[in-house]
């Protein structure tokens, strides 16, 4: 069946095009110009590509407007698939008004599910997670388009996979993996094998990745698609150093690295190079994995792809530290700092530019609403001099309705600065949490290079001393001691009375207590609240689970975050 999906679309597509040849109005070759686009996506980017454009330039001379909904959502997803994801937004949004106005709900989730995954590659994920839950729950009321509802489960599983939570991402991949054993669907089946290897790879599981990547491998075997290769023996290949089987890493990353240049994918060459870096690094051969890191950053330097170059900049880090080449290792430690706060404000600077786009939007509305108010007066004023009695009744009507619009302007205005300032304290909350996360991984870094370069210090010649005692000297002066100071005293400004409030309901409340109460505020994850307070997550959760019974929420359904942000 598998060696036949192929001539199966095959078939489709001359069909398609004998149908197309046949079709006499602008509507019927739309139609059939979208599913000629749904089924050469699989097997040729290029033709689908001459398909969703011709599609979108016969969709101005027609009034269907389903069909050039499609049309739009087919090119949006052409450019997601090819990299161009802020690109492939504006078709989107574009589609979705059209599937909204027409209530097409199975099209909405469709679109929904995209955008989720557009913003997802912008790293938004909370914003991904929304639009993602929103597609899932009309495909599961409507229960009509199983291959969608698992597209959605399986980037839900991606979203949570990103963050870290992969109790989560599992539990969303597993309901992938039913639906595509269900609908014997290869592609997925592939996809879906590889993921939850992943999971195990990550929990130390490996023989049980190995078994799903091997799955997965068998189906490519037959499914030929090249770029999958690379993916999955580089994830076999990280197993192997991980488990110091430093040959079979060597030979699978080597396989990945060949097939990922042969289909000119530079993105999973750059990766590639990392993993064959960190095997390097494994090897204690500093020299090559500083060679393949660097390759992997000048391939990245015109990709522009921020997670992948951290991790570069961190292996050239590691590489130049270990030849202690300290200011060169310093160096790019400094700039995998740098990308790493970019990483984490880039939700706060998304939510702005929301903001922005939202405002722009109620003044355009605003000016159409005077420019609307404008003719209604210019008819009013022409049927003056027509009929005086009528006028007269016109008149008292307009002026009724002017006073209930104005109510509702007011009404209106009075939400829309409640949002505003509830929007401002959110911005604060994270730039609170960005603060705080920056200060404590700033000193951690100095400490780190601060002790590195004492040790290495009985190494230097005697004229470098003074020079590395002054380096030392001018790291040290640089840690922020009074990081919770500095942040409690922030914190107040923003939440007044939040700590005394606490202290008046909850005296019996530690120090350590107070700290937990106000990061949970700011809605920082279990995850981060262990970077902060230099914990692990486990022993987060026991602190997490102690304070709601001092707080007095244990055996209630009442969430702590919810509760300390009613304070």
């Amino acid at each position: 069946m598998l060696l036949t999906s192929n001539a199966f679309s095959g078939k489709t597509i001359d069909s398609l095009h004998i149908a197309l040849s046949k079709s006499k109005t602008p509507s019927e070759k739309l139609a059939v110009l979208n599913r000629l686009f749904e089924a050469a996506l699989p097997i040729d980017d290029t033709k689908a590509m001459r398909y969703a454009d011709r599609a979108l330039t016969i969709s101005e001379f027609t009034d269907d407007e389903m069909e050039k909904g499609i049309a739009l959502y087919n090119k949006g997803l052409y450019l997601l698939n090819t990299g161009q994801s802020n690109d492939a937004r504006t078709y989107f949004y574009n589609a979705m008004q059209i599937f909204t106005k027409n209530d097409s709900e199975i099209w909405i989730a469709k679109t929904y599910s995209q955008l989720g995954q557009v913003v997802k590659n912008n790293l938004e994920y909370e914003k991904s997670l929304e639009l993602l839950f929103n597609a899932m729950n009309i495909l599961e009321k409507t229960n009509k388009a199983p291959k969608s509802l698992g597209t959605v489960y399986n980037r839900i599983g991606g979203v949570y996979y990103d963050q870290g939570n992969y109790d989560k991402a599992f539990e969303f991949w597993e309901k992938n993996l039913q639906i595509r054993e269900i609908l014997n669907d290869s592609l997925g089946l592939m996809s879906a094998y590889n993921n939850i290897g992943e999971i195990y790879r990550f929990s130390g599981d490996y023989d049980r990745a190995l078994e799903y990547y091997n799955d997965a491998i068998a189906i490519n075997n037959i499914l030929q698609k090249p770029n999958f290769f690379p993916v999955i023996y580089d994830n076999i290949g990280n197993i192997y150093i991980n488990t110091k089987e430093y040959k079979n890493a060597a030979r699978y990353l080597n396989k990945a690295l060949k097939i990922a240049t042969q289909e000119k994918n530079e993105k999973r060459q750059a990766v590639v190079y990392n993993s064959l870096g960190n095997l390097y690094l494994a090897m204690n051969e500093y020299n090559s994995a500083k060679k393949y890191f660097q390759t992997a950053n000048d391939l990245l330097t015109k990709l522009s792809n921020i997670e992948i170059q951290r991790e570069s900049y961190l292996g050239l880090g590691k590489s130049f530290e270990h030849l202690h080449r300290y200011k060169e290792a310093y160096n790019y430690y400094v700039r995998f700092k740098q990308l790493s706060d970019s990483i984490s404000k880039l939700n706060s600077f998304e939510e702005i530019a929301r903001l922005e786009m939202r405002l722009l939007f109620e003044n355009k509305k605003q000016l159409n609403d005077i420019e609307q108010e404008k003719k209604e007066w210019m008819y009013f004023i022409i049927a003056i001099g027509l009929f005086f009695i009528i006028i007269v009744i016109a008149w008292l009507y307009g002026r009724q309705k002017i006073r209930i619009k104005h109510s509702q302007t007011a009404k209106e205005n009075l939400e829309l600065e409640r949002k505003r300032l509830q929007e401002e304290i959110d911005f604060k909350n994270r730039e609170l949490a960005t603060n705080v996360m920056y200060m404590v991984k700033k000193n951690e870094l100095i400490n780190h290079i601060s002790e590195k370069l004492i040790k290495a210090k009985l190494r230097f010649k005697k004229e470098n001393i003074p020079v590395a005692e002054e380096i030392i000297h001018t790291l040290q002066m640089n840690v922020d001691v009074q990081i919770w100071n500095t942040f409690e005293k922030r914190f107040e400004e923003v939440h007044k009375n939040f700590y005394s409030k606490l202290n008046e309901r909850f005296p019996k409340l530690t120090n350590r207590d107070l700290k937990l109460c106000a990061l949970l505020r700011l809605h920082l994850s279990t995850k981060e609240i262990a970077t902060i307070m230099h914990q692990n997550p486990s022993s987060v959760e026991v602190a997490r689970t102690r304070l709601r019974k001092k707080l007095n929420l244990s055996n209630t359904e009442i969430n702590l975050v919810t509760f300390l942000s009613g304070i």
